[in-house]
Parts: structure tokens; sequence; C-alpha cells
């Protein structure tokens, strides 16, 4: 169980990568007197689905500028807290992506007192890289997987489809501005986030429109009638440039994960295992026979 969890975690880290893909230096879109007051900048939205077409497209213009940022996350995943960094940089193809992340879970379904383990993913050179915490005894004795993302397991699966959205930066807002008509949104007024002034918004997606939204592997078919929410809930505090500065996520008016992003444009380092240091996931499903945990 603890170990399916941790392959759950390193999944929706991921997709969290996926997310945090609205971070970015800003475009040219901030007007002359937005740069001159520093004031948020908001375009006006509309009642129900398709209201906010103009602010993902504004959004989506701002991100195809986008170069590097960094990150901070917060998570709740069935009632263990989780939290987490990392930074990317983003390429022309999935070869020039680097994006690293740290992240830190609860090892108490292991040990009531081993308290945290940490988890580390990195994707270099098109490859993804990841390292789980000793106490878990995966049968490895090297200290990094390496994820294929052609594998046929289904965490491969899933991993591969996520690399092939990474290399977009504007992988998020593309879908916002494609499917504004699964939308609905409401602009909540001017805030300020980490100093900066920004617009806040919130948009929302029944259950049915969230899986065609995110096309996650393996959902098709799933309905509201058997999903465990009605409704997906995100706030986003946008700035001047249409720049995403911070994110809240929830299910049905709960809260799981919120994240910040600051550090655009900065350079971001990442260097690949030695491959002496790694062992091929699917060798490692195959010695475990199954991924159940």
């Amino acid at each position: 169980m603890l170990t399916q969890r941790w392959l759950l975690a390193g999944t929706t880290g991921a997709a969290a990568f996926l997310l945090a893909s609205c971070g970015g230096q800003a475009g040219d879109v901030a007007t002359t007197a937005d740069q001159e007051t520093g004031q948020a900048a908001a375009i006006a939205v509309t009642e129900g689905k398709g209201g906010g077409a103009e602010l993902f497209a504004a959004m989506l213009a701002a991100q195809e500028e986008a170069g590097s940022y960094r990150f901070e996350m917060d998570m709740d995943i069935e009632g263990a807290s989780y939290d987490a960094s990392g930074a990317a940089e983003y390429g022309t193809d999935i070869d020039q992506v680097d994006m690293t992340m740290t992240m830190s879970m609860p090892l108490d379904d292991l040990d009531p007192d081993a308290g945290n383990g940490q988890l580390e993913m990195l994707l270099v050179d098109g490859q993804i890289y990841m390292s789980f915490p000793p106490e878990l005894g995966l049968p490895v004795d090297k200290p990094w997987l390496t994820v294929d993302p052609e594998g046929g397991d289904p965490i491969s699966q899933a991993f591969g489809a996520m690399s092939e959205q990474m290399v977009d930066s504007a992988a998020l807002q593309r879908k916002l501005a494609e499917q504004a008509e699964l939308i609905a949104v409401e602009e909540l007024g001017s805030d300020t986030a980490d100093g900066v002034a920004v617009t806040k918004y919130r948009i929302t997606l029944s259950a049915d429109d969230l899986v065609e939204f995110m096309e996650i592997p393996g959902t098709e078919g799933m309905s509201a009638e058997n999903a465990p929410f009605d409704e997906a809930e995100y706030t986003l505090w946008l700035d001047s440039g249409f720049l995403l500065r911070k994110l809240e996520a929830g299910l049905d008016g709960l809260k799981y994960m919120d994240m910040r992003f600051f550090g655009f444009g900065e350079p971001v380092d990442v260097e690949a295992p030695p491959a002496d240091q790694v062992t091929d996931f699917a060798s490692l499903v195959e010695g475990m026979g199954t991924v159940d945990g």
C-alpha cells in the first residue's frame, strides 16, 4: 500500500510539473499603463462556460514567451500531507527540457515513528529519473530508477503521456484556450501574491468536463456517476503579464493542492545520475511482478 502511494505521489508530482508549466517569463502582454503603475491587469470574463476564452488566450500568448521558473507546492493525498519544490527550463523538444523536483511525504504506513521520506524526480535528456527513500525497501541496489516513456506498464505509460506534454511550456494554457467552452470562470478581484499585484480568478469544471480536459490515461469513459467528485475548482492569481503567480486546486470545495511560482528566467541546471547508479523501471516491475504494492 505504501509503495503504491509513493508511485501515486510520483505520478501526481509529474502532473504537477504539467500544471506548473503556467510558470515562466511573461511576454509582451501587459499594457504600458500596467507596467507604469504596477497594477494587476484584468480581462473581463463573462458568466458561464466559455466566458474566459479571451483570458486564456492572453495567458497562452504570455506563456509562449516563457523561459524558466521555480515553484513550491503543498498537497494533501488521502489525508497525508506532502510538500515539494522544484524548477524547470524549457527548450524546443523533450531532450532540451530540464526539470527537477524534490517531494517530502510521510512514512507513517511503514512506521508511525519513521517521519518523512524524500522522493526526487528529474527530467533530463528526455529521460525521467526517480529516487525513492530506502525505507520503502524497493528490490533495487541503486538509488535511482529511470522510466522509459515508451514502456508498456501503466506507470511508464502515464509518465510517457505527461512527458510528451511537458515539452510544451504552455501546455496548460493551450488546453485552457482550446477548451474554454468547458470551463466556467469568475473574477474574484485584486490581490497580491509574494508582493506582486495580481488579479484573482476561479475556474471550475464538472467531473465529466475534467476528464475530457485533462485527457488522463485510463479514465476514458469515466463520467460524473463514477467519479469520486462532482466539481474541480482552480483559483489562479495572475499578474499584469498574465503570468501565474499562485495556484490552488480543490475538489468539491476541499483544497488539496496549492502552488506558488517565482525565479522566472533563472537558469536551471540538471544532470542525469551516473549510469551505474540507475535501475530501469521496467526491470523493477518485472521483478516485483506487480506495481500494486
